[in-house]
């Protein structure tokens, strides 16, 4: 039981170091001496309640990284970060605030951010993720708004799904795919929605 307090020593962090530490408690800093990865489930299921700080030296974060952190009520993604994995912050639901996705993060995985519900502010994802919007990325998340820049091409199943905090929707020039369930549940959105001249499909 107690806090985590990891020195500006410590350069990698791996796979699985602290997965389930559920009395882990309070904030989480990750210096910007740590590099690289944030390997696969290595904070699954800890217990942290305060603030995932995640240093600028941190390039990419692994595959269930923080899963099940359930307590954790607000996160800070470094400027370093390119991708983040699948499931990467699942179930995080206590986390809050606006999503800050920095200038650079060019991947989001498939329920990266699922069942996020208290992120409430707005969305907007820079122009630097391209391609896909993975299936379920944020499924269930509780945004006000939802932005999506000019390097998304496609937008996968399920992947803004039960956002039903979100009453506003813009899409990204690049945009042209849309898959089914994409924004399935969405009820509040108003106003216009305007799809842009780059679609050419979507699905169901």
């Amino acid at each position: 039981t107690g806090t985590l307090t990891i020195p500006d020593s410590i350069k990698t962090i791996g796979p699985r170091a602290f997965q389930y530490c559920s009395n882990l408690t309070g904030d989480l800093t990750i210096p910007d001496s740590v590099t690289g990865e944030i390997g696969e489930w290595t904070f699954d299921g800890c217990g942290f309640t305060g603030t995932l700080s995640i240093g600028d030296g941190i390039t990419s974060i692994g595959d269930y990284a923080f899963s099940g952190c359930k307590k954790a009520t607000v996160l800070v993604l470094g400027n370093g970060i390119k991708s983040i994995g699948t499931s990467a912050f699942e179930y995080c639901s206590a986390l809050s605030g606006d999503l800050k996705i920095a200038e650079g993060v060019l991947e989001i995985g498939m329920k990266a951010f699922k069942d996020c519900s208290g992120l409430t502010g707005a969305l907007v994802l820079p122009d630097t993720v391209t391609g896909e919007i993975s299936t379920e990325a944020f499924r269930g998340c509780g945004f006000s708004s939802i932005t999506i820049g000019d390097g998304v091409t496609s937008i996968g199943q399920r992947a803004f799904q039960n956002c039903t905090g979100a009453t506003s929707l813009t899409l990204g020039n690049s945009v042209v795919r849309i898959d089914e369930t994409a924004f399935n549940g969405c009820t509040n959105f108003a106003g216009d929605l305007v799809i842009p001249d780059s679609m050419t499909r979507t699905l169901g």
